[in-house]
């Protein structure tokens, strides 16, 4: 099985340098990944400044195409401080999402509640875990 471990679907801004703005369509991807015999995809909003309706989406899609996408929340642990552990237990216990990306430097807060309740959710699901390092 062939799995895009870094895919980023909706609107917002590129992760590199320099930012630019950016529309990643569902359709296109999956297009694309029949093409090239990509099996499946890990998918995750592009920058934003807020992440709410991003990983909503994210969710959605990921429910629209569950054989070939893998979703992720995204969530900015300085912006969201004190908000981001029951955010993130929402998407990944009743949105279906598998794991997070920090967009900014991870906080304990953030690490904690991927610890307490991201691996073990996941697990509980027989899901395999990916852990993305920069």
């Amino acid at each position: 099985m062939i799995i895009d471990s870094d895919a980023q679907l909706g609107i917002g801004e590129t992760w590199g340098s320099p930012a630019r703005s950016v529309t990643y369509e569902v359709e296109a991807l999956v297009e694309r990944n029949r093409e090239a015999g990509i099996d499946r995809s890990c998918v995750m909003a592009p920058r934003n400044p807020v992440y709410d309706l991003p990983n909503r989406q994210v969710a959605a899609w990921c429910w629209k195409y569950p054989s070939e996408l893998i979703g992720f929340a995204v969530h900015n642990p300085q912006r969201e401080s004190g908000r981001l552990r029951p955010a993130l237990i929402e998407e990944v216990k009743s949105m279906g999402l598998k794991g997070v990306r920090s967009d900014g430097h991870p906080t304990r807060e953030l690490l904690d509640t991927v610890l307490d309740t991201v691996l073990d959710t996941v697990s509980r699901q027989s899901r395999n875990v990916l852990i993305p390092a920069k």
